[in-house]
């Protein structure tokens, strides 16, 4: 089944026109949206009438428990209670991460105890301003 070269030249003639006669779209304009810290949201053309109630305390409260039940040695948890008391204080990001380290070094020989607070603590240290 050939296609004549006047069947080819009449398709094109069709398909110009349909794409003439469409609706002209403007190129999306290109936009560039970031997004960080807890319940973040991004809203186009709407109303965000959603409220946030974050309880960063609770995740404090919930490790510490985890390092009481799960750390025998009274000392080792002391400074460890310590460490952690000192990373919720921090004010900055700078000195929460000066804070997390300290953390880190004394958890070192407890990470399974620790690891399921990691990603809070390092959200928590990322939203300090």
């Amino acid at each position: 089944m050939k296609t004549t070269v006047k069947e080819a030249i009449a398709r094109m003639r069709m398909q110009r026109a349909t794409l003439q006669n469409a609706p002209k779209t403007s190129p999306s304009a290109g936009h560039t949206i970031t997004v960080q810290g807890t319940n973040s949201r991004v809203n186009l053309n709407s109303v965000d009438n959603s409220v946030n109630v974050i309880q960063q305390g609770a995740y404090f409260s919930e490790l510490r428990k985890a390092i009481d039940a799960g750390i025998s040695d009274t000392i080792e948890r002391a400074a460890i209670q310590d460490r952690l008391a000192e990373l919720e204080q921090a004010q900055d990001r700078k000195s929460g991460w000066e804070r997390y380290a300290a953390f880190m070094a004394v958890t070192a020989d407890h990470m399974t105890l620790i690891s399921p607070f990691l990603p809070f603590l390092l959200e928590y240290i990322g939203k300090l301003l």
